[in-house]
């Protein structure tokens, strides 16, 4: 991205205010925008606590408010402001019968732009040019696929000849975005399985750990170990182990990537799974964790890291204490106190219980299942938002 000197910047601010030197109302509005981008920016757009709607009630800042700006934010996805401060400042500004619409589009605006963005990102390698598919919405260039009309304030002169007057609309702006994944000359994403083909062989933890972070967060929601498929997750009741929320974006438990076959080489391990750099990087090879886990897990063999996960994933410490028992007596393996301080002393890891079931060897054709069924519901969750 591209970073203007202070003094272009200041020039592009006072040649935009001069545009509306015959329109007092248009000068007050221009001003207004910049006031409402300030105000986003410095309470919504921040790195540390938690974002805030400044201007509108509580109650607008929900959850789901919380959590795609939270991720938007994680990966410095700058130019997603403009497009959410559009619905921003029109929620600010109308009537008050008006407010309740205009709270639920924003909340609907900023669900569907970190949806966008998430599953654009998991399916292709780097950025792939998402900034540009941000700017042709704002400018209106849609020519291609709903023909939307401008997002941006006003018409800049790379808008398309002919273009329809700048418009704030929600139904619009899902309907471009979805369009925009699925149109074979933008993001080729017309289906869920054609979602799973581009990304489960992309090496998601050296793509983005962000992203990376945000699909299992949203594969792990309300999932449950799948009893007819050893050590895969499946769709599971509402709320039986929420992930993909604020807290859950935050909690200590989610902030690690674990690489289940050590993401280098040790002894205990195929060489098959190191044939490439990135085999051991793909989403199926990965799990959430806290660090000091992480840390614990590191380049123990399959054997150790199996028990450890079915520990970890344990409802109590009655059950943990009982994997730990059973795999000394059975078979051998034995834990020093520091790591077994560190299975007493963790929060409850619902996401790695079904890792802990598998009674197989760990393998590359498993890591590539494990992907597809990671994305596929992460896909299906994702997909809900937009």
């Amino acid at each position: 991205m591209t970073h203007n000197h202070p003094h272009d910047f200041t020039k592009t601010l006072k040649d935009e205010y001069e545009r509306y030197e015959a329109s007092p109302d248009a000068r007050e509005s221009f001003v207004k925008h910049l006031r409402d981008v300030a105000d986003f920016t410095g309470s919504a757009w921040v790195k540390e606590g938690s974002p805030t709607l400044p201007g509108l009630p509580v109650s607008a800042n929900t959850d789901v408010v919380k959590l795609c700006i939270a991720f938007l934010v994680s990966l410095n996805h700058s130019v997603t402001i403009a497009p959410m401060v559009r619905f921003f400042s029109r929620a600010l500004w109308v009537e008050e019968g008006e407010k309740p619409k205009t709270i639920s589009e924003l909340e609907g605006a900023i669900k569907a732009i970190a949806a966008f963005s998430a599953l654009w990102r998991a399916s292709r390698r780097g950025t792939a040019n998402i900034d540009q598919q941000y700017r042709e919405i704002l400018a209106g260039n849609n020519e291609k696929t709903t023909k939307m009309p401008a997002l941006a304030r006003s018409l800049k002169k790379q808008a398309p000849e002919g273009a329809s007057a700048p418009a704030v609309d929600l139904d619009a702006l899902k309907a471009e975005l979805r369009a925009r994944l699925a149109h074979a000359e933008h993001g080729g994403i017309d289906t869920r399985d054609k979602f799973v083909r581009e990304a489960y062989m992309l090496p998601a933890y050296l793509n983005s750990r962000e992203v990376t972070r945000f699909i299992l967060l949203a594969a792990y929601h309300d999932s449950v170990a799948d009893p007819s498929s050893n050590g895969l997750i499946v769709k599971g009741k509402v709320a039986v182990s929420p992930s993909l929320t604020f807290d859950g974006f935050r909690d200590e438990r989610n902030f690690s990537l674990e690489h289940i076959a050590p993401k280098d080489q040790v002894f205990g391990w195929d060489a098959q799974f190191y044939e490439t750099k990135e085999i051991t990087n793909r989403l199926g090879n990965l799990v959430l964790v806290p660090q000091v886990a992480n840390s614990s897990l590191s380049a123990r063999p399959w054997r150790e890291k199996r028990v450890m996960y079915s520990a970890l994933g344990a409802n109590s410490h009655a059950d943990a204490e009982r994997i730990l028992a059973h795999a000394k007596d059975n078979d051998a393996i034995e834990f020093g106190e520091s790591t077994v301080e560190i299975i007493n002393s963790s929060k409850h890891l619902p996401q790695v219980a079904a890792i802990g079931e598998r009674d197989a060897e760990w393998s590359v054709d498993f890591i590539e299942e494990r992907s597809k069924r990671l994305l596929g519901l992460a896909m299906g969750r994702t997909f809900q938002m937009a």
